[in-house]
């Protein structure tokens, strides 16, 4: 992965704005909380996928709406308001991820009491998939999250032909064809085979 503009600016003094937003300055903060059309396609679009795969290996439902909506917020919200008032066996799980934090939470850094969670929805449901092997498939889908965040920031900084660095280095005209790639990213991103998903670079 490329560095964040605000580390490329104090390599070569290049502009430390986000390039697809172009309001503030890119962090490694900013990569996951960008408000720009395509990301937040691309992050839409990561999110839906992670509640196919929570349907697909029975997450506790109350659960998964409760994290798709703590996601949706990109860390305006505490999981604690976005559960509302769900029932209170979610109190200290919702609790200790809010100490822990959104940031974190897309870093894989998951409150042990969710464990408990789905550990008990577990054992009421007709499967033999262990709380160890859904909480391995949680973690990793809230890392392809964070990933596609990342790709897509260096297809928009790097791209050969339309990237913002190079667009910077040649004309007015070339700075154009980066609001094209709010339209073609997220497509391209779907279309990522999930076992590849960390392998890929640009």
């Amino acid at each position: 992965m490329v560095g964040t503009m605000s580390f490329l600016h104090h390599q070569d003094s290049c502009d430390p704005l986000c390039p697809s937003c172009m309001h503030e300055v890119e962090t490694t903060e900013h990569i996951m909380l960008c408000w720009e059309e395509g990301r937040l396609k691309a992050f839409r679009q990561a999110i839906h996928e992670l509640r196919q795969w929570g349907v697909q290996h029975f997450t506790d439902p109350q659960l998964l709406n409760g994290i798709m909506a703590y996601l949706m917020s990109q860390g305006l919200s505490t999981m604690e308001s976005t559960f509302g008032h769900s029932s209170h066996r979610y109190n200290d799980m919702v609790r200790s991820q809010d100490i822990i934090g959104w940031r974190r939470f897309m870093e894989g850094m998951v409150s042990h009491q969710m464990r408990s969670v789905q550990r008990d929805y577990l054992w009421q449901q007709p499967t033999r998939m262990s709380v160890q092997t859904w909480m391995t498939g949680f973690i990793q889908q809230l890392l392809i999250i964070t990933h596609k965040q990342w790709t897509y920031q260096n297809m928009v900084v790097h791209h050969r032909e339309c990237g913002h660095m190079f667009a910077q280095k040649k004309s007015p005209f070339g700075r154009k064809l980066i609001n094209n790639l709010a339209w073609v990213l997220p497509v391209f991103l779907s279309m990522i085979d999930p076992s590849q998903r960390f392998s890929h670079q640009i």
